[in-house]
C-alpha cells in the first residue's frame, strides 16, 4: 500500500464498511474490490485498474505541489 502513494486504502473483510459493501453487492462477495469515486472494479479487474488510480492520485499530488489547482501557478507573496 505504501507504493500506491496513499491512493489505495485496505479495508479488512471484517470491517463494517466491507460488510456493508458486500451486503449491497452480494455477487462480489469474496472478491478483491477497488472503489474509486463512482467506479467499482472487482476480481482480476482490480489489478488492471490499480495503475490508473495510482497515476491519477500522483498527478493530483504533483498539481497540488505546483499550486496548479486552478490552472495557474501562484504568484509571489
Amino acid at each position: 500500500m505504501v507504493l500506491s502513494l496513499g491512493a489505495v486504502r485496505r479495508v479488512p473483510l471484517d470491517a463494517a464498511q466491507a460488510r456493508d459493501f458486500y451486503a449491497q453487492h452480494p455477487a462480489l462477495e469474496g472478491m478483491p474490490v477497488l472503489v474509486h469515486g463512482e467506479r467499482v472494479a472487482a476480481g482480476p479487474a482490480v489489478f488492471l485498474a490499480l495503475p490508473r488510480v495510482v497515476a491519477a492520485r500522483a498527478w493530483q499530488r504533483l498539481r497540488a505541489l505546483g499550486g496548479a489547482r486552478d490552472g495557474r501557478r501562484p504568484t509571489g507573496p
